[in-house]
């Protein structure tokens, strides 16, 4: 991959990124305890496709499409003894290969160029699928979200389909329409809309395969090339105080859900922090890092990503996330240091 200081360039979204609300659905879902009739059947369609995402072997097609963008992936989606893993493949455009399990992420790339070159490729819409944030309890999600159960359904990849609408309730996040597979609960398809009720963003299976089980030998590799491997530890909120940084104003809903560093392969400029935020269903990255001769200031969008820049010192500071552009503004800004290193 090409260096770019475009931080939305590579950074690749779509049905994933519902999945923090996929796996956090049971701890959220009775936080209020003041429900209709229909928004009872809703949250319940949201915690069958939780358990969907945490029981069900399969295998599939789906593309993603941004603008007149459109990206073909293949994924095999294993869970075995409790644990999940995940390989990922395009189909169309530059090869590339998302191997995951729940502790680390590899990305390959026939390429000489690293991966790494592009901060925020380095994160991923699957990461939430397997932070513990099935152990969390987002207890604002409901003053941000509300549901919308729909009463026309829909197919798609063959499949008869519930409709469902995620509603944001102000302007630091988006909405999703979703339709989620009536037999096996699983997503199917999904809206990311905009402030103007326009989708942003839509990604769809074009075929799913619901399977058994899955060999292991579907999950290994079949390309060769250039890796990068993250090797993730989830951290608890508390644990912050141990960074030498901070974010001081997020917004409403948005809570911490992993903390990592990681020391890029061949880069003397030394490690990457990184800190993924969610309120549920949205996430935030953050990055810091020292300046690498190629700062990015300000602000740019790509479809639904949003990205934010600036400098700190001799570091450099950057929030990617898909949400609106003064969500990762508001959480740029207000980055700061709080220590000097020991």
């Amino acid at each position: 991959m090409k260096r770019t200081n475009d931080p939305g360039a590579g950074y690749r979204v779509g049905l994933w990124a519902l999945v923090c609300i996929l796996l956090s659905t049971a701890g959220l879902v009775y936080a209020n305890g003041n429900q209709t009739a229909d928004n009872q059947t809703a949250r319940a369609l949201l915690r069958r496709m939780a358990e969907a995402a945490r029981s069900t072997d399969y295998i599939g097609v789906y593309v993603h499409r941004v603008r007149d963008s459109l990206q073909t992936m293949y994924i095999v989606h294993q869970i075995k003894d409790g644990h999940r893993r995940e390989r990922l493949l395009t189909l169309n455009g530059p090869a590339r290969e998302v191997i995951r399990t729940s502790s680390r992420t590899t990305y390959i790339q026939p390429t000489t160029h690293s991966t790494a070159d592009s901060l925020p490729i380095l994160d991923t819409p699957f990461a939430a699928v397997f932070s513990d944030s099935s152990t969390r309890e987002f207890h604002h999600f409901y003053d941000v979200y509300d549901l919308e159960l729909l009463g026309s359904d829909g197919r798609i990849a063959g499949r008869d389909a519930r409709r469902l609408n995620i509603v944001s309730l102000d302007h630091f996040r988006y909405g999703y329409r979703l339709w989620i597979d009536k037999k096996s609960g699983l997503l199917l398809r999904s809206d990311l809309i905009d402030e103007l009720d326009e989708p942003l963003e839509q990604t769809l299976f074009t075929a799913i395969e619901t399977r058994e089980s899955i060999a292991d030998q579907q999950l290994e590799p079949t390309l060769a090339g250039n890796e990068v491997t993250w090797q993730r530890e989830y951290a608890r909120p508390a644990k912050t105080s141990a960074s030498l940084w901070e974010v001081g104003d997020l917004p409403q809903g948005f809570q911490l859900v992993l903390r990592e560093r990681h020391r890029v392969r061949d880069d003397s400029e030394g490690s990457v922090e990184h800190w993924l935020y969610s309120d549920g269903l949205a996430t935030v990255s953050v990055y810091i890092r020292q300046q690498n001769g190629h700062p990015f200031n300000g602000w740019s969008r790509m479809g639904a990503v949003s990205a934010f820049g600036r400098t700190l010192g001799d570091y450099q500071i950057i929030v990617v996330g898909e949400v609106p552009p003064v969500t990762v503004q508001q959480i740029g800004q207000s980055v700061r240091r709080v220590t000097d290193e020991p």
